[in-house]
């Protein structure tokens, strides 16, 4: 494969919103992950805690679109994209679909809000529509992370 084959494909995955892609051919191998970098915290609140100190707001559930297996984190990475506590914005990455062996669906915050929970398990086998998230989606200027993210660029 070209390099110029290569950034044309990155960028059409890129665009396409396509987290993982895989190629085999005899004696070849391809594997393009695309992913935001951040270093969470090494602690994180435990939702039972975090809940009982959330101000009631209004709820939303973020649901899947599509059918596949539910995934709180990328493959190659150990740490959750969201936690419990974590303010997010429309068009964050909460969480993965794995609609194929080699395709994942990002999972994205169709509204700002606080992340209240995570409504399914990790590795589960969901449909589309099954609620996946609960975010609280108070005034937004009530809305203030309670975890501290570092992003890399």
């Amino acid at each position: 494969m070209k390099l110029l084959d290569l950034i044309t494909l990155v960028q059409w995955l890129k665009d396409a919103d396509i987290q993982a892609f895989e190629l085999e051919e005899p004696g070849t191998s391809l594997r393009i992950v695309m992913q935001r970098q951040f270093q969470p915290e090494a602690t994180r609140a435990k939702e039972s805690v975090l809940s009982a100190t959330l101000p009631k707001h209004r709820s939303h559930h973020v649901v899947a679109d599509a059918k596949g297996i539910f995934l709180t984190a990328h493959p190659l990475r150990a740490v959750s994209l969201v936690a419990a506590g974590d303010v997010v914005a429309v068009g964050d990455v909460l969480g993965l679909l794995k609609v194929t062996d080699v395709l994942y669906k990002a999972i994205l915050a169709d509204r700002r809000g606080r992340v209240v929970r995570t409504l399914a398990s990790d590795e589960q086998l969901i449909e589309e529509g099954t609620p996946l998230f609960e975010l609280d989606v108070g005034e937004s200027s009530d809305l203030t992370s309670l975890r501290k993210k570092t992003w890399n660029k």
